[in-house]
């Protein structure tokens, strides 16, 4: 009976900290498994470049002109 006690306490304590750390593990492999498969789709299927359109800047200074 002297180790029943402990033995019971350790089970109550020790079953449902198995399961989430076990579960927490999954959560986590699962959400990098995710990034991945994002990173790799974006560089797939997006085309290079920047999303924003960035045209020519013309200057009309007179030093412009100086260092030509």
């Amino acid at each position: 009976m002297s180790n029943l006690v402990p033995a019971l306490t350790l089970f109550f304590i020790g079953y449902p900290l198995g399961r989430a750390t076990i579960r927490a593990m999954l959560v986590g492999w699962f959400l990098i498994l995710v990034a991945m498969t994002q990173f790799i789709l974006s560089r797939w299927f997006h085309r290079e470049g920047s999303a924003v359109a960035v045209w020519g800047v013309t200057t009309h200074s007179s030093d412009s002109r100086h260092y030509r």
